[in-house]
């Protein structure tokens, strides 16, 4: 079970740095803010794989 959190984390810091990356070039404020959503929601998830 540890290596399926291993790799649901390695995805979640995947998704996060792609975040980062695309919300870097968007300049559309209404998709910063619904990447911004899409952060908190793997915060969240990070946080329920054990991770804070």
């Amino acid at each position: 079970m540890d290596f399926v959190r291993a790799d649901l984390l390695a995805e979640v810091e995947e998704a996060l740095r792609r975040i980062d990356y695309v919300e870097f070039k968007v300049a559309d404020w209404s998709l910063k803010i619904e990447l911004e959503e899409a952060r908190r929601a793997l915060y969240r998830l990070r946080e329920k794989l054990g991770v804070v």
